[in-house]
Formats: C-alpha cells, sequence, structure tokens
C-alpha cells in the first residue's frame, strides 16, 4: 500500500536531500516488510540505531545504492518524534520533538537529490506490511491476524477519532463474534481434492 505524503522538505545548499513522511495507517502496525520504489522491491539493510532505538535502514546495492536512508515507525501512542528528522532540519524549525504522531504509522524517507539517478524528481513509494494488531476474544489476545471477523471487530470498537466506529464492548455480541472467527480460520475442501 501507499498513502499521503504528510511532510516533505529538503536541506542542504544546494539541496543535497529530501525528507519525506508517508503514512500508512491512523493506528499502531505490526510491521512494515518490503518496499517497492517506482514499483520495484528494495532490499535494505540495517545501520544502526538513531537515540530512539529506531532502526536505520539503507539502501547498498543496485541503482538506489548510497542514496536512501529509510526508518520505519508502527504507531506506537508512546512514540517519539524522529530524532535524524529534528536533526536533519534544524535550523529550518519544520520538524520538532513535538512531532511525534503518535498512534499513526509511518516512513520517514531521505533521499540523495540526483537528477542522474532520479531524472523525474520523487519517486513513487509503496510498502507490504502487515496491519493493526487485532484482539482475539477466543483466546483474549492481541496481534496481528488475516482473520477478517477479527478485524471487523478491531474496525467496531476503534475510537472515531482514529477511524473506527467506537463501539462500545457491551455493544459487541462475544458469542457471534467468537463464531464468526472461527468460520474465518475454518478448513474446507475444494475442487480436486486439496
Amino acid at each position: 500500500k501507499g498513502g499521503p505524503v504528510v511532510y516533505a522538505n529538503v536541506t542542504g545548499s544546494p539541496p543535497d536531500y529530501e525528507h519525506i513522511i508517508i503514512v500508512l495507517a491512523g493506528h499502531e502496525i505490526q510491521s512494515i516488510d518490503k518496499i517497492f520504489i517506482d514499483g520495484t522491491e528494495t532490499t535494505l539493510t540495517s545501520s544502526g540505531s538513531d537515540s530512539n532505538g529506531i532502526t536505520r535502514y539503507v539502501v547498498n546495492s543496485g541503482d538506489y545504492s548510497g542514496q536512501y536512508r529509510i526508518k520505519y515507525h508502527l504507531g506506537t501512542d508512546s512514540q517519539a518524534a524522529d530524532a535524524d528528522l529534528v536533526s536533519d532540519t534544524s535550523g529550518t524549525g519544520d520538524w520538532t520533538t513535538a512531532h511525534t504522531l503518535s498512534g499513526i504509522a509511518y516512513v520517514y524517507i531521505r533521499r540523495a537529490i540526483d537528477s542522474e539517478v532520479f531524472p523525474g524528481g520523487s519517486p513513487r513509494y509503496s510498502f507490504e506490511l502487515k496491519g493493526a494488531k487485532l484482539y482475539d476474544p477466543r483466546t483474549s489476545t492481541t496481534a496481528y491476524s488475516d482473520n477478517s471477523a477479527l478485524a471487523l471487530g478491531h474496525y467496531l470498537a476503534l475510537q472515531r477519532e482514529r477511524g473506527g466506529v467506537g463501539s462500545a464492548t457491551s455493544e459487541i455480541n462475544d458469542t457471534a463474534w467468537q463464531a464468526a472467527a472461527n468460520k474465518c480460520e475454518e478448513s474446507v475442501t475444494i475442487s480436486g481434492g486439496s
């Protein structure tokens, strides 16, 4: 999936780097597993962590080698502002420690401005991810799942300001919810015997 760019800036003189933030979800997610730059899957390598413990990833092979630093924020309610972005844009005052994007999953991308590598300007980005951590009433656990009944329960209970319905737990029929979750995980025999 892609997402809206909610921040864009350039730093350096002449501009050396483009800084962008792409929002992927208005809630915490499990993981961001792959990045695609202009439709091509790109392999990332860890290059340490910032002062908040967020892993820095770089591209060090292929056409984009040395051109990127990418950081994933999974949207915890307690996440801090991206320390590298705050440092990289200090002096412009654009991104400060107050810009935490708490509860919002996003990606911070710093791209070298190189007209030979990027003749068309900024490329398109998309991501493969595991989405929201879902509550399972059958086990009383919260974890990523692709069970559609659990996803519906999550949507019903999610606060309205985060894009959900905001239903009280008393308004959700646990018995029906658990039965639906079980149905979503039921194995069936299809034509051909598999």
